[in-house]
C-alpha cells in the first residue's frame, strides 16, 4: 500500500489505451508496437512484484529498491523530518494508547471502577428512595385506615347505645374519610368492606329515625299526639324530638313534612270544612294522659306481661279488653240510625257502620292472627342466630313380641311391628316421641304420670284468681290415657349437643353411652293394662332413643297450642254473641292461625337458615326437628278437643312435616352419597393398581373415603337416634361399597399382582365395621344395616382366592349376595382359559346351589 504522502503511479493501462489513441495509420509499424508489448510486459511484471514483494531469498527487486532509494536521496531533509514527525506521532500514539487503557480501567473496572461504584450507589439510593415512598404510603394509608377504624366503631357504639343523633355528624364524618382516601387505598378490599359496612349502618341510622319520627308525632283522624322525647331501642334515656328531626336527612324530612302537611289538611282542614263542626272545651282539669283511661293502660299492661311469661290463661287475657269498645259499637250502631239513617235520610239497606260491627269477631280475629304471625315471625328470625339451642326429646319404637300366657294376667294392648327393616328401601316407622326439658318449663313433660291419669283432661277455662296448675292448664298428660302402647317418660334434663367438629376422635363423646343421660331417660313408664283370658299375649318392647330438637320447634308448638286454646275460649266466652256471624263461627279464624304458623316456618325457616343447612348436620336436624313437630301436632290431635273445624287441615300439616322429615333426611344421606362419590371418580375405576404410582392414588382416595365416612357419622351421631343415625351411616356406607363393587365387576382383566393389590384395598374399608359397634365385647351388626357388606367381604376374599375357594365358596352358598353375570365376569378376569376355569364356569352358569 502506497503512503498517503506518496505520489500515486499512473495506470498502465490508461498509458497503453492514450497511445494507442494517440497514433496514426501512418505513425504505426512494427516498431511501435514492439515497444507498447515491452513496455505492457514490464507493467505486468511490476505489478507482481507488488503483489508479491518478496522472493524465495526474502530481498526485493533491484529496481523497485533502485526507485526508492532515488526517491528518498532526491529530497532526503523532508524524508528525515518527515521520518521523525512519524516517530514522534508513534510515540505520542503508544504513550495514548497507554494512558486509555488506564482511564478504561479506573472508569469500568468490575471491581474498583468508578462507574460499577457509581451504577451501584445510584441503585442502592433508588430502592432507598422507593423504600422511603412505600412507607410514606403505607404510614399514610394506614394511618387514614385506622381513623376510619376508630370513626367506623364510634359510629357502631352510638348506634348500639341508641344516641342516634350523635351518631348521624359521626357516620359523616366516616363519609368524609372514605371520600378522601389516598390512591393507594382507594379500591382496596378494607376499604370497600368499611364501605360497605357504612351503607348499611347508614340506611339502618336512617330506618331507626324515621321510625322514632313516626312514634314521637302521631297524626289520626282523632288525635295529633306530639311527644317532646322519644325512646329508642337501647338508649338510655329519650331522645328530644327535635334532635330527631334536625338529624334526618333532607329526603327523608321532607317526605315527612309533606306527609304530615297531608294528614293535616286530610283530617282536620278538609274534614272541617266539609263535615259539620262544633267547638267545646273540658271543665276538667288538665291532667297528664297517663293518669287517665285506666283501663285501656291495664289492657295493655297485662298484655305485655303475657308475652313475658307462660300464658296459662291465654284466653282471659286475649279477649278481656275494656268492655267500653263493645259499648263503643252499641253507640255507634245507635248514632247511625239516629242521624245518617233519621236525620241525614240514608240509605237503610247500605249501613256501613253496622256492617262493620256485625263483622267485628271477624276484625279481632284477623288481627289476632296477624299478630299471631307477627310473633312467630320475630321468633323464628331470631332463633337463625341461636343454632344450638336445644332440649332432648326421645323416639319411642314399639316393637310386639308373641309370648304364650297360661292364666289372666295383665297384658299390654297389641300395637303395630317395628316399622324398622334394614332391607326396605328408605323407610322408617316410629311410633311417637317425647321431649325432655327443664322442670319450670310450663309443658309438664315431667308431670309425675299417676296424677295426670286422676285428673280428667278438661278444657281450659279463663283464671284470673287462683295460679293454674301446669298439669291442668295444658294438658299434656291427656295423652296418657289415648296412648297406651305408645306412653314415653318426660324427663326433666335437658341436653344441647354441640355439633362435632371432624378433626375429632369419632367415638369420643357417645351421647348413646353416657350414664347420666341413661340414668335420667330410664324412669318407669305407666301402661294402661287390661285382663285378658289365656291366650297367646303380643308383649311389647318399647325403645327409646333420646335425639336433640331445636328450642324453636317447642316454641312454634306451644304458639299453635295457645291459637288452639284462645280460639276456643273465645268460642265459649260468649262475649260476641250478640253480633251476626256471616261468615265463620267466633274463633275459628284464631284455631286456623294454627296450621298457618306451621306453614310459616315451613316457608321461612328454610330460606332463613339456608347456610346452615347445606351442612350435613343442620339437615339432620331439620329432619330432627320437623320430624318431632309431626308427631308433636299427632298427640295435640288426640289430646284437644272442639277442632272440627280446623282438624283436617292440622292432620295435613302433620302429614305434610312427618313428609319433610322423611326427606331432609334422606337429602343428607344422598348429598353425602354424592360427595364420596366423587372422590371415588378420582381412582379412575381401580384398573391398573398393579402400576405402584396408580396404587398409590388409588389407596389415597379409599383412605379419604374412609376418613370421610366417619366423620360423618361422628357429625350425625349427637344429632340423630340411634336406629336413623345406624340407617343413615348404612346407606351412605353401602353406596361407597356398592360403586367400588361395580367398578372392580367391570374389569375385565385382572392379573396376580393387580388383584393383591385390589384385595388391599378392600380390605382398608373393613375398618368401617367399626362404626357399627356399639361394645367391644359384642359382635358388629353391620350387615344389618349395610346390605352389600357380605358381597364386598368376600369379593376382597375371591380376589386372592384360587379355583378351588372360589369353588368350595359357591358350593356352600357363601356367594348368593352375587349375580350369576357378575361372577362369570370376575372368574373369567381372575382366571386363565383352561378346562378347570370353563368347568367352574358351567357350575356358575347353572345358578346358586338351593339349601
Amino acid at each position: 500500500m502506497t503512503p498517503s504522502h506518496l505520489p500515486r503511479q499512473v495506470d498502465v493501462s490508461s498509458q497503453i489505451l492514450s497511445k494507442l489513441d494517440s497514433v496514426t495509420f501512418q505513425s504505426l509499424d512494427s516498431t511501435v508496437a514492439s515497444s507498447w508489448r515491452a513496455e505492457l510486459d514490464e507493467s505486468i511484471h511490476l505489478n507482481k512484484v507488488r503483489r508479491f514483494p518478496y522472493s524465495s531469498g526474502q530481498h526485493l527487486h533491484r529496481d523497485e529498491q533502485k526507485r526508492i532509494h532515488d526517491r528518498i536521496h532526491a529530497n532526503l531533509p523532508a524524508f528525515e523530518a518527515q521520518l521523525a514527525s512519524a516517530r514522534s506521532a508513534q510515540q505520542r500514539l503508544r504513550g495514548l494508547a497507554s494512558d486509555v487503557d488506564a482511564l478504561n480501567h479506573a472508569v469500568l473496572d468490575p471491581e474498583a471502577g468508578l462507574t460499577p461504584i457509581l451504577l451501584a450507589a445510584l441503585r442502592k439510593h433508588q430502592a432507598l428512595a422507593q423504600a422511603f415512598l412505600n412507607a410514606d404510603v403505607l404510614h399514610a394509608s394506614l394511618s387514614h385506615l385506622s381513623e376510619c377504624k376508630i370513626q367506623l366503631e364510634k359510629v357502631q357504639h352510638l348506634m348500639d347505645s341508641g344516641d342516634l343523633p350523635a351518631a348521624v355528624p359521626a357516620s359523616a364524618r366516616l363519609a368524609q374519610l372514605l371520600d378522601s382516601t389516598p390512591p393507594p387505598l382507594g379500591e382496596a378490599t378494607i376499604t370497600s368492606d368499611i364501605r360497605s359496612k357504612l351503607r348499611v349502618l347508614t340506611n339502618r341510622l336512617e330506618e331507626l329515625l324515621n321510625n322514632a319520627y313516626t312514634q314521637g308525632l302521631v297524626v289520626s283522624s282523632t288525635d295529633v299526639i306530639i311527644r317532646p322525647f322519644v325512646p329508642v331501642p337501647n338508649a338510655q334515656k329519650a331522645i328530644p324530638l327535635s334532635a330527631i328531626l334536625s338529624s334526618l336527612s333532607s329526603s327523608s324530612l321532607s317526605a315527612h313534612m309533606a306527609s304530615l302537611r297531608r294528614d293535616i289538611t286530610t283530617h282536620y282542614i278538609d274534614h272541617t270544612l266539609i263535615h259539620p263542626t262544633s267547638l267545646s272545651f273540658s271543665q276538667e282539669p288538665d291532667q297528664f294522659v297517663t293518669t287517665r283511661n285506666i283501663s285501656q293502660k291495664s289492657c295493655q299492661t297485662t298484655d305485655d306481661i303475657y308475652h313475658d311469661s307462660s300464658a296459662h290463661s291465654l284466653a282471659t287475657l286475649k279477649i278481656g279488653f275494656p268492655p267500653y269498645i263493645l259499648e263503643l259499637t252499641g253507640t255507634s250502631i245507635d248514632f247511625e240510625t239516629k242521624y245518617v239513617v233519621g236525620l241525614l235520610k240514608g240509605d237503610t239497606f247500605e249501613r256501613e257502620i253496622k256492617s262493620w260491627v256485625d263483622n267485628v269477631c271477624a276484625h279481632y280475629e284477623r288481627g289476632r292472627r296477624q299478630r299471631i304471625l307477627d310473633d312467630v315471625r320475630r321468633i323464628i328470625l331470631a332463633s337463625v342466630s341461636r343454632p344450638k339451642d336445644t332440649f332432648s326429646a326421645e323416639l319411642v319404637t314399639v316393637i310386639s313380641v308373641t309370648q304364650p300366657s297360661v292364666e289372666p294376667t295383665p297384658v299390654v294392648a297389641p300395637v303395630a311391628a317395628d316399622g324398622w327393616n334394614p332391607n326396605d328401601d328408605y323407610t322408617l316407622k316410629t311410633d311417637s316421641s317425647s321431649s325432655v326439658v327443664d322442670a319450670e318449663d310450663a309443658w309438664g313433660f315431667d308431670d309425675d304420670v299417676e296424677e295426670s291419669q286422676e285428673e280428667p283432661a278438661s278444657k281450659p277455662e279463663p283464671l284470673e284468681d287462683a295460679e293454674p296448675d301446669p298439669n291442668e292448664a295444658w294438658g299434656w298428660n291427656d295423652e296418657l290415657a289415648e296412648e297406651q302402647p305408645e306412653t314415653s317418660t318426660r324427663n326433666s334434663a335437658a341436653i344441647t349437643p354441640d355439633e362435632p367438629s371432624e378433626q375429632d376422635e369419632v367415638w369420643d363423646d357417645d351421647p348413646w353411652a353416657d350414664d347420666s343421660i341413661a340414668n335420667k331417660l330410664d324412669r318407669a313408664s305407666v301402661t294402661p293394662s287390661v285382663v285378658a283370658p289365656p291366650q297367646t299375649a303380643p308383649a311389647a318392647i318399647v325403645n327409646k332413643e333420646p335425639y336433640p330438637v331445636s328450642v324453636l320447634i317447642r316454641r312454634i308448638a306451644q304458639a299453635v297450642e295457645d291459637a288452639l286454646h284462645e280460639g276456643k275460649a273465645l268460642a265459649s266466652s260468649g262475649i260476641f254473641s250478640k253480633f251476626t256471624f256471616p261468615t265463620s263461627t267466633p274463633g275459628t279464624l284464631i284455631m286456623q292461625s294454627g296450621a298457618l304458623v306451621l306453614d310459616l316456618y315451613r316457608a321461612l325457616y328454610p330460606v332463613m337458615a339456608a347456610s346452615r343447612m347445606s351442612k350435613p348436620a343442620g339437615r339432620m336436624q331439620f329432619s330432627n326437628d320437623c320430624c318431632y313437630l309431626s308427631e308433636e301436632m299427632g298427640r295435640m290431635l288426640k289430646r284437644e278437643q272442639g277442632l272440627s273445624d280446623v282438624r283436617e287441615r292440622l292432620e295435613e300439616c302433620k302429614d305434610d312435616f312427618k313428609v319433610l322429615a322423611d326427606s331432609w333426611f334422606y337429602k343428607g344421606i344422598d348429598e353425602q352419597m354424592a360427595a364420596l362419590e366423587d372422590v371415588l371418580a378420582d381412582a379412575d375405576g381401580f384398573v391398573d393398581t398393579s402400576d405402584q404410582e396408580r396404587y398409590d392414588e388409588c389407596e389415597m382416595v379409599i383412605t379419604r373415603v374412609l376418613r370421610d365416612v366417619r366423620s360423618t357419622a361422628h357429625t350425625w351421631k349427637p344429632i340423630l337416634p340411634k336406629s336413623k343415625y345406624y340407617t343413615a351411616v348404612g346407606l351412605v356406607v353401602d353406596g361407597v361399597l356398592s360403586r367400588i363393587l361395580d367398578s372392580i365387576l367391570v374389569i375385565s382383566d385382572i392379573p396376580e399382582v393387580e388383584s393383591r393389590k385390589l384385595s388391599e384395598l378392600c380390605r382398608i374399608l373393613t375398618a368401617l365395621e367399626g362404626l357399627f359397634v356399639e361394645n367391644t365385647s359384642e359382635s358388629s351388626f353391620v350387615v344389618s344395616y349395610v346390605r352389600s357388606w357380605l358381597k364386598f367381604s368376600y369379593l376382597s376374599e375371591l380376589l386372592e382366592a384360587s379355583m378351588a375357594d372360589l369353588t368350595y365358596l359357591f358350593e356352600e352358598g357363601a356367594l348368593v349376595d352375587f349375580e350369576i353375570d357378575e361372577l362369570v365376569v370376575l372368574v373369567k378376569a381372575l382366571f386363565a382359559d383352561t378346562p378347570l376355569r370353563t368347568k367352574t364356569l358351567d357350575k356358575i352358569m347353572n345358578g346358586h346351589p338351593i339349601r
